[in-house]
């Protein structure tokens, strides 16, 4: 027993040890050449999140740490980002569990469908009603209700929305907010509020608001001066959509207390009518992007800038494409099509050379990024596993 309960406090100290160093971003590490050895012989490699990044061998997923050991080998037929130090895995009779960040397996693999843990808990189902597990597989509380979609948790409340009717917001112990309207809800809380949408039953319109988290009106739309669609607050500011008499769209920012914080002259991705979010603030940096003419073919090109969260224009509109701000640094795209990372004052770290980068750059201290068809690992130094020696 004396030996056990040393190997679990061993255990404990590892996994913190590894907590922080994966989710810290100030732990700086750079590309080796052992690392870069180690990684030629997979097939496909992820992002790093929590310290391990999800690989493929062989036709198996497993996971390797940043010094490229295969901490989790590649045995299963489907893996998730780690979220939480946990995530989940699919084995051969399409079972999901879940794994530790040390690779073990925590959660047997039992349940038809598992979603990613947030905040410890996780959504999981066995061809009934989809229940709330916590990190140590134990059921928390089972819904009650047919649900289409449950938001992962976010400041200890989910999103669930049935197949029929009017969504709700459920706590940690599967017990209902009472909401003062919500014939709508967004994905999700984010920055202590979330977007609700009702319909007056006189006039028809649609009433916006932002609620927190006891389901009361923390910001009445209605007292905005302008006509604007809403979105959700990220990072201290919601995008607001303007259209004009021409039908026009532009957008700009709102703070919590519905000031215009960045006036909404900025360009809806250059083109009216898309259907699509505005970008949303990053590091205190949000990207634009404008239609330009090309004056030899008389084409219409899309060019990516950045303003700051004032709504100064830092970085000019001159690349085809560009990702948020993640770890100091974002991802733009050239004419060649070519991918690089600039710094908030718009210059270029490491060269415009990948033919592909992933989405979340630089969240975990290394960036995923491709050349032809072959994948590997850039540093914050501009260090890669394609030259490196």
């Amino acid at each position: 027993m004396k030996e056990n309960k040393q190997n679990l406090c061993i255990k404990a100290i590892l996994t913190l040890i590894m907590a922080i160093l994966g989710n810290s971003t100030t732990y700086s590490q750079q590309i080796t050449t052992s690392f870069a050895q180690k990684i030629v012989q997979y097939d496909y490699l992820g992002d790093f999140s929590c310290g391990l990044a999800k690989v493929k061998k062989g036709g198996k997923y497993g996971f390797i740490d940043k010094a490229g050991n295969e901490i989790v080998p590649c045995t299963y037929d489907d893996v998730g980002d780690f979220h939480n130090n946990m995530a989940w895995v699919e084995n051969h009779d399409w079972k999901y569990g879940y794994i530790d960040n040390m690779g073990e397996l925590v959660i047997p693999c039992k349940y038809k469908r598992a979603q990613d843990f947030s905040e410890g808990f996780a959504w999981v189902n066995d061809n009934g009603p989809w229940r709330c597990i916590d990190s140590n597989g134990k059921v928390v509380f089972t819904l009650d209700i047919m649900s289409e979609e449950r938001s992962e948790f976010k400041e200890g409340l989910s999103v669930i929305t049935p197949p029929e009717g009017e969504s709700s917001i459920i706590n940690t112990k599967g017990e209902a907010l009472k909401l003062s309207q919500r014939s709508w809800l967004g994905s999700g809380f984010s920055d202590g509020m979330i977007l609700c949408e009702d319909m007056d039953e006189e006039s028809g319109e649609t009433r916006c608001a932002y609620l927190d988290k006891e389901g009361k009106v923390k910001l009445d739309c209605s007292t905005i001066e302008g006509d604007y669609s809403y979105y959700p607050f990220v990072n201290g500011l919601a995008a607001v959509i303007n259209v004009d008499n021409n039908n026009n769209m532009t957008v700009g920012y709102i703070d919590k207390t519905g000031h215009l914080r960045i006036d909404a002259t900025l360009p809806y991705y250059g083109i009216s009518g898309v259907d699509e979010d505005p970008f949303v603030c990053s590091e205190g940096m949000i990207r634009t992007v404008k239609n330009f003419s090309d004056e030899e073919s008389g084409d219409y090109l899309l060019k990516y800038g950045f303003v700051d969260d004032k709504g100064n224009l830092v970085v000019p509109y001159k690349y085809t494409d560009a990702h948020d701000f993640s770890g100091g640094l974002a991802a733009v795209c050239d004419n060649e099509g070519k991918w690089g990372f600039i710094d908030k004052g718009g210059n270029i770290i490491i060269p415009l050379k990948y033919d592909g980068v992933s989405w979340n750059s630089f969240q975990d201290g290394f960036a995923l990024v491709m050349i032809g068809d072959k994948y590997g690992y850039v540093d914050k130094q501009g260090n890669d596993t394609f030259s490196v020696k």
